[in-house]
């Protein structure tokens, strides 16, 4: 008691209730700063963090500059930096790349923006051309970042570098962090928040001109380590300007918000200029109506489970305990895993029942807590009930525009390791006063980073090797440097699969134009087009009897059509002239075998490893065949009329004629939407039929058998109404234009002879005549 009481007298409670831990306060001024604090202490620090890395992740350091520490994102952010790179050496504006997702091309927006990353990377590519040493030093250095940054935010909280070393190492290694150092290299460069938040916490306390250029500089430092961090960093920002102004006298508080006010107008005013030049890109999307909402059924399926902060991760010694692999039976992703190490839960649960005590001691749990709340997703599933969460509520309010950008509310969990590190360094000042001797408390010091890195470790760590590009490439750019192609199996650009991330790479050892690519956000008018009607669709070449028949196949919304004829016309119309077939794909050997059997008569290159098929080798179509081309809305699964498309006001559907002298028939299998429609098919100027389209279930809508003088052409259907955007987001989020129908199938074929005998054959001269009828 005595000993209490000496202490209280010679440091007591701040004006704020709040005692301090240890022998040093602060106030966050750097002035005050503890002299103590040795200059070398962070190289200290940082050789300390890299030897935990290192055991954290052994034996990924044996193979540093061979391996990855997988293929298929950082594969995505080597072709992004390597994009930046080209740009800047030659030039070139990196909005869009024309090469990559032909021919609509592949816009910057829509992939991880990697500025930091790319800076560094810039600097270490100059130095070596070894794309995996420079790719993982990146990777060391994200994981150095948020170790020292939290390193540097806790010593000023506690005052104690012990403490703060401690609370970096628990952020750095933490689950969060960790899960993420396999694929997404932007997401571990969590150290841009405390370095911020430091700067934020030094603002809103004693603003000044100074302080303010902090700030901004530790946001705009923030948003260059990754885009989801900006919007993260709202909620502790606001949490801790409300949780300073409550901490005032009631009779100032509005003057103290008044201040504070003007200074965080003008941190958002300096700030903004900086953030639209960095995210061009994304500007540039929402001009060119790519707006980067995201789906919410995405935002719903990408929550973290409150146990995960709990329960170790695969790989981690702690999992091998469990009776079963909860993660496994709960189907958990990998966005879901948040565990933080059995040192940082018996510190906080140190720290809760041991009631610890610093400086705004309670903005720390309260951030945590809202940081967890919101990792929750959308809803938490308690037995049969679903229960609504904040991040949902959030979700919904369109003027919230920030957080409906966000595909993934898991990774708020990011930020979790930040707040709690710094309370389990709290507990364990408290906990250290049980020993009087230095080296005693040394050695407790040891023991609890030793455990802490052995918990969190996974051992052993993943890496891969980085395929080396195909020699078919070279061959295609020597001998046709103009001329496009598609990869095959065709993935939409969507697709994580390492092989759509080897063919993105690999765009940017070749330069060629390939319909090829991986973006995190999905190109939708580029799939719109071209992939999910795609003849070489993944999903449709791993099927056993793919391709059957002559004239019984199915394309996205064509019906009985014949896959040569179809290729052809798909091949010509996107002015592609070769198709790339790649046998090591991670696909079944027999159907890539059986496509190149079936394009064996088109062969011009086979190495072994890659076919190369020629569009000029490839026949016309020997019957009428039709392709979904442009002005279509998105491709959706509906529960109760399987796969479907949406029709706008004007859709294009590209045709090959062989025979201009044989009657045809088009039909198409719809429901309009918002009301009946008047769907007329034209080809350019000419009205060829109508039809009165209802809402409603499907029904077939088929043409008189009708003649065109043209082998190869364009249809469309035009309705003279459609629904308005703001009625159909709910329903199919993510459309960019007002839709008419839903459309379940269309086809093209020859006219039967019972058409040709009941019915009127329409015969239609050149374009510039007027259509004649003939029996």
């Amino acid at each position: 008691m005595l000993q209490d009481r000496r202490r209280e007298l010679l440091h007591p409670p701040s004006a704020n209730g709040d005692r301090y831990v240890g022998t040093n306060a602060t106030d966050h001024d750097p002035s005050t700063l503890d002299r103590k604090h040795s200059w070398w202490t962070p190289f200290a620090v940082s050789a300390l963090y890299l030897m935990a890395i290192v055991g954290a992740t052994w034996p990924f350091a044996r193979t540093f500059t061979t391996r990855l520490p997988s293929t298929a994102d950082p594969l995505q952010h080597l072709w992004v930096m390597r994009w930046y790179k080209q740009c800047l050496m030659q030039g070139r504006s990196p909005l869009v790349c024309p090469d990559l997702q032909f021919p609509l091309g592949a816009p910057i927006g829509n992939f991880s923006p990697l500025h930091l990353q790319s800076l560094i990377y810039l600097i270490l590519s100059a130095i070596t051309d070894n794309d995996v040493l420079c790719f993982n030093l990146l990777w060391l250095f994200g994981f150095l970042l948020t170790g020292l940054g939290t390193f540097f935010l806790a010593r000023s909280v506690l005052r104690d570098e012990a403490a703060a070393m401690l609370a970096g190492l628990l952020a750095m290694l933490s689950g969060p962090v960790l899960v993420h150092s396999h694929a997404h290299l932007e997401l571990i460069y969590v150290g841009g928040f405390p370095i911020f938040f430091l700067a934020w916490m030094r603002l809103v306390e004693r603003p000044g001109w100074g302080r303010l250029m902090a700030a901004v500089a530790g946001f705009i430092l923030l948003a260059m380590c990754a885009a989801y961090f900006m919007v993260f960093a709202i909620f502790p920002a606001a949490l801790y300007l409300g949780w300073k102004a409550s901490r005032q006298p009631k009779q100032e508080v509005l003057g103290w918000l008044r201040v504070r006010g003007r200074w965080i107008t003008g941190f958002v005013a300096v700030c903004l200029p900086f953030l639209m030049l960095l995210f061009a890109g994304q500007i540039w999307n929402v001009l060119n109506g790519q707006a980067g909402i995201r789906p919410r059924s995405e935002f719903d399926r990408y929550g973290a489970p409150w146990w995960a902060y709990l329960v170790p991760m695969p790989g981690q010694v702690l999992q091998g305990f469990f009776p079963i692999d909860v993660y496994g039976a709960t189907r958990t992703p990998g966005e879901g895993m948040a565990y933080l190490g059995i040192v940082c839960l018996a510190l906080l649960a140190r720290a809760w029942w041991g009631k610890v005590q610093f400086r705004d001691a309670g903005f720390w749990w309260w951030s945590a807590a809202i940081l967890v709340l919101l990792s929750l997703g959308s809803s938490v599933q308690y037995g049969p009930h679903r229960i609504a969460m904040p991040a949902g509520w959030l979700r919904d309010w369109e003027w919230f525009v920030p957080f409906r950008l966000i595909r993934v509310p898991a990774r708020f969990k990011l930020f979790v390791p930040v707040c709690t590190g710094i309370l389990a360094g709290a507990a364990w000042m408290q906990l250290r006063t049980r020993w009087t001797k230095p080296i005693t408390r040394g050695l407790a010091l040891s023991v609890v980073l030793l455990i802490a890195v052995v918990d969190l470790a996974q051992v052993p760590y993943g890496a891969e090797e980085l395929p080396p590009m195909p020699g078919a490439y070279a061959w295609l750019r020597e001998h046709y440097p103009d001329d496009a192609w598609v990869d095959i199996p065709h993935m939409n650009s969507g697709n994580a699969h390492s092989f759509n991330a080897r063919l993105t790479y690999w765009q940017s050892l070749h330069g060629g134009q390939t319909t090829a690519g991986y973006s995190g956000h999905q190109n939708r008018p580029h799939d719109d087009l071209m992939s999910w009607n795609s003849p070489f669709a993944d999903t449709r070449m791993m099927q056993a009897t793919f391709p059957g028949p002559s004239g019984t196949e199915q394309f996205d919304l064509i019906r009985n059509a014949d896959f040569h004829d179809y290729t052809w016309l798909y091949l010509t119309h996107h002015d592609l002239r070769f198709v790339v077939l790649h046998r090591a794909s991670e696909f079944p050997t027999d159907q890539i075998n059986r496509m190149a059997e079936v394009l064996d008569h088109a062969r011009c290159y086979d190495d072994g490893s890659v076919v190369v098929f020629d569009r000029e080798l490839m026949p016309k179509p020997r019957a009428p065949v039709a392709l979904s081309s442009q002005n279509w809305g998105g491709y959706y699964l509906l529960p109760r009329d399987g796969f479907v498309r949406l029709a706008t006001e004007s859709s294009a559907i590209e045709f090959a004629n062989p025979d201009p002298n044989e009657p045809l028939v088009f039909a198409f299998e719809a429901r309009a939407l918002g009301g009946p429609r008047t769907v007329t098919l034209k080809e350019g100027d000419r009205d060829l039929w109508s039809w009165n389209v209802v809402p409603g279930g499907f029904n077939l809508y088929v043409s008189p058998p009708f003649t065109l003088p043209e082998s190869q052409g364009k249809f469309r259907l035009e309705s003279d109404g459609a629904l308005a955007l703001s009625r159909v987001r709910k329903r199919f989020e993510g459309e960019r234009s007002a839709v008419s129908m839903v459309v379940r199938g269309v086809c093209l074929r020859r006219a039967n002879d019972e058409e040709r005998l009941s019915q009127r054959v329409l015969a239609f001269g050149p374009t510039s005549s007027t259509p004649s009828r003939i029996q």
